[in-house]
């Protein structure tokens, strides 16, 4: 910013300028900065359900903390958004996201949002690895018997038959 300034002494006309270096973009040493940590991933019938804690590491008050999943998930209900609220510094809570993704996706963005003591809005993402072959479960058919125990009933069924032949075989 370059500021001048213009004055007059007497009839003689002055004139002073000075700059003073802005920097902008650049990120405060005090602003709130959010960590997840403790983050576990787990399969429901047909949705991932991510918990986990959400830590203020930043020396300011973290307002509005809002966490929810980034594409190439697709939040669903029950906690499509989490809302935290206000974290102030070194503090911490938990927090829950539901969300669905393709059974080729191996790693989904939580995106973890706060807003500064002005309003500015600030944002960041975290990987979230979801596991080799741990997409949610398809549902089963419930209907009919399971191999497990057709094969149980039948051992059952040879053990009657051999009982009764044991018994009623001619002694002697």
């Amino acid at each position: 910013i370059v500021f001048i300034v213009q004055y007059q002494n007497g009839i003689n006309q002055h004139e002073v300028s000075y700059t003073l270096p802005v920097e902008t973009g650049k990120k405060s040493r005090k602003q709130a900065d959010t960590v997840l940590s403790n983050v576990q991933v787990d399969t429901k019938k047909d949705y991932y359900r991510v918990t986990g804690d959400v830590t203020n590491s930043g020396l300011e008050t973290a307002n509005a903390v809002v966490i929810t999943s980034a594409g190439p998930a697709v939040p669903v209900f029950p906690f499509k958004v989490y809302a935290v609220g206000a974290l102030k510094p070194d503090d911490f809570a938990s927090f829950e996201v539901t969300f669905r993704a393709d059974g080729n996706v191996t790693e989904v963005p939580l995106r973890t949002s706060f807003k500064d003591n002005d309003g500015n809005e600030f944002s960041s993402d975290t990987l979230v690895e979801l596991g080799e072959g741990t997409g949610p479960k398809p549902k089963q058919d419930e209907e009919g018997f399971s191999p497990v125990i057709i094969g149980v009933l039948v051992v059952i069924a040879l053990g009657v038959i051999g009982a009764i032949w044991y018994s009623r075989r001619p002694r002697g």
